[in-house]
């Protein structure tokens, strides 16, 4: 099966799952990783699209501390909304103003 293109992950349990168009369908599905195989680069290009729906998705992570997480999804490059654990919500509140105060304080030379 041909990928038209890899849009996203999903974990679910111990497995992740890419989210990903199929060449010649046209709509969205989940594969196994451990049943994709590596294709060389030089195989058919693709055109970039919009994801499904109104683009907004909902992610459920675990983590060893609270920046792992507080830092990948700054990372992505688009806006996000922390729900919980309360404390993630904080820290990335503590984050966001320890990093807008180094910018603040910086002097362009």
């Amino acid at each position: 099966m041909n990928f038209s293109t890899i849009h996203a992950s999903r974990a679910a349990g111990e497995s992740c799952s890419p989210n990903a168009t199929v060449r010649g369908r046209g709509d969205w599905r989940a594969f196994r990783v451990d049943r994709l195989r590596l294709r060389s680069p030089n195989g058919p290009r693709f055109t970039p699209r919009e994801p499904p729906g109104d683009s907004a998705c909902v992610l459920s992570a675990g983590s060893n501390s609270l920046d792992e997480p507080a830092m990948w999804v700054a990372r992505l490059g688009v806006p996000f909304e922390v729900h919980e654990p309360p404390e993630l919500v904080e820290h990335i509140r503590a984050l966001g103003a320890r990093l807008t105060d180094a910018a603040r304080r910086h002097t362009p030379t």
